[in-house]
């Protein structure tokens, strides 16, 4: 059966989305090169709406998260969008000022990923050791062939598990069910014989033991043999994943690539910019005024309490 025409790359139909389309100011555009103050400027208005947003929408939201909600969105919406009618809603209408948060949300992240996909390799360099760490933990992760890599996408999958298991007060011996029979097969006869004769003492410790060990081997997956963070191995994992999802999308029919992109490449990318986001903020600040940080700077470490 054919797959349908494929004659269109992703960046091609994404910006045929958004030709002509009205949207929030904080679109970055996708094809230029990295500057600090539009990444700061945009990342913080949409990271600074999803929370608003989130609270709001769960019904734990303040008059403080509303009122800064609203100052966003006017401040961020075309010129066109500012009608009276609708700066009226805006203020008096809370289902209308979250019904234009979501829409913001959705067309923001999609720009924002577009712009970090296009300085990709630039962006994942200036990230610590621990954001890539952080990033390799919260991102999707694919099958890539590599075994290291897969490796560590399964200890991942059985973390996340256990740690579930554990917040929800379940027992999570059956995330590691298969690890304590395999290491049970690998005993001599006598010693499983002694187990199966001692299960009520016996198999609770060594169930512990191998969820304590696969939690190990997930801190150590990170590390090189010196126990340090192996950063070019954390970078070459996230960009062998990237093109996994890359080269399967390349291939699809062009009605089914935004749709895939959206699920998968879109979430990495809005990840990279929340880990970024901190520390590039507070480079923006140095950057206006480096007298003044480094002032602020000073008094907090000699204790003073800044203004």
């Amino acid at each position: 059966m054919a797959k349908g025409p494929n004659t269109k790359t992703l960046e091609e139909l994404l910006t045929e989305m958004f030709n002509g389309k009205t949207g929030p100011k904080f679109n970055l555009p996708s094809n230029v090169q990295y500057s600090r103050k539009p990444f700061v400027d945009a990342a913080g208005d949409i990271f600074d709406l999803e929370d608003y947003y989130s609270n709001l929408a769960s019904g734990k939201g303040s008059v403080s998260n509303i009122r800064d909600l609203r100052e966003i969105l006017r401040n961020n919406a075309p010129q066109e969008m500012l009608s009276q009618d609708n700066l009226e809603k805006l203020e008096t209408n809370q289902a209308f000022a979250l019904d234009w948060a979501e829409s913001f949300l959705s067309d923001g992240y999609i720009s924002l990923a577009r712009y970090v996909s296009h300085n990709r390799d630039k962006l994942l360099e200036k990230l610590s050791d621990e954001d890539l760490v952080g990033l390799v933990s919260r991102v999707p992760l694919y099958k890539t062939g590599n075994a290291k890599y897969d490796r560590i996408r399964e200890l991942r999958a059985k973390v996340f598990a256990i740690r579930q298991a554990q917040d929800q007060g379940k027992d999570p011996t059956e995330v590691v069910a298969k690890d304590v029979d395999k290491l049970i097969e690998s005993y001599t006869p006598n010693l499983r014989a002694f187990i199966d004769r001692n299960k009520t003492a016996m198999l609770p410790a060594i169930i512990d033991s191998q969820i304590k060990k696969v939690l190990k081997d997930y801190s150590n997956a990170f590390k090189n043999a010196e126990g340090k963070i192996d950063r070019k191995m954390m970078l070459e994992c996230l960009k062998t994943n990237y093109k996994v999802a890359e080269d399967f999308i390349k291939d699809l029919p062009d009605k089914e690539k935004v749709g895939y992109w959206d699920k998968n490449l879109k979430n990495h990318y809005v990840e990279i910019a929340r880990a970024l986001f901190p520390s590039e903020k507070a480079k923006y600040k140095v950057d206006k005024d480096k007298d003044k940080e480094e002032r602020k700077a000073k008094a907090k470490g000699l204790g003073l309490t800044n203004p």
